[in-house]
C-alpha cells in the first residue's frame, strides 16, 4: 500500500472555480483528480482518523455518545438540505 503525506494539503472542491479553470484551460488533461479517502488530525501527540461515515462515527473512540448524536443529526440535516439520500 502506498501513502502520500502532503505537508501542505491542497483540496479543491469538485464544483469549485479552480477546478473549472483547470479543466477549461486544458491543464486538466495532465492532472489526476482523486476523491478524498481519509483525513487524519494530529492531536495530543498522535494521529487520529476523522470519521467519514456513519459506521466510523459510531466506532470512533474519540467522540462521546452525545457528540456522536449531535454529529449524526448535523450530517442528516446536511444530506436533507442537499437532496442526497442516505445510503
Amino acid at each position: 500500500r502506498d501513502y502520500n503525506i502532503d505537508l501542505v494539503p491542497k483540496l479543491n472542491l469538485s464544483a469549485g472555480s479552480l477546478v473549472q479553470a483547470l479543466l477549461k484551460s486544458g491543464v486538466g488533461r495532465y492532472l489526476e483528480f482523486m476523491p478524498l479517502v481519509a483525513t487524519f488530525i494530529y492531536q495530543d501527540g498522535s494521529l487520529s482518523k476523522v470519521p467519514m461515515s456513519k459506521a466510523e462515527i459510531f466506532q470512533s473512540k474519540s467522540l462521546s455518545p452525545p457528540e456522536k448524536r449531535l454529529l449524526m443529526k448535523f450530517m442528516q440535516r446536511c444530506l436533507a438540505s442537499s437532496g442526497v439520500s442516505e445510503a
